[in-house]
């Protein structure tokens, strides 16, 4: 499999393929990030999904720790359930802001639509 293939022109093409044939998905099973996450989650056996690094008093970073896929899809679900409570509507009409440092609750607030269709 190619990642990426080169025209005579120069040009280049940044795609999956073999041969000719775009590849649309590397497992019948996943065509979302949905379907992606619960497949890690199933072939993982639950293991390592998303890494951060906590800053120290002296400025210096700690090591990875990391949260696990249920972890993830887990705080995802609750997030969804906070704004269910507060009675935040779902559809294309509902805009929510986030305002905050680069952190896991950013990436896995970004996600619920995704976990969860909410």
């Amino acid at each position: 499999m190619h990642l990426e293939k080169k025209f005579k022109d120069g040009s280049r093409l940044a795609a999956c393929h073999i041969g000719e044939e775009l590849v649309e998905t590397y497992y019948d099973d996943v065509r979302t990030i949905s379907d992606a996450v619960r497949r890690g989650l199933r072939e993982s056996v639950d293991g390592r999904m998303l890494g951060y690094r906590e800053k120290q008093s002296d400025g210096s970073v700690g090591p990875y720790q990391w949260l696990s896929y249920k972890e993830v899809i887990d705080r995802s679900i609750h997030i969804a359930y906070g704004l269910r409570g507060i009675r935040v509507q779902s559809g294309q009409n509902t805009f929510i802001g986030i305002l905050a440092k680069n952190r896991p609750e950013v990436w896995i607030s970004q996600q619920i639509d995704l976990f969860h269709f909410y």
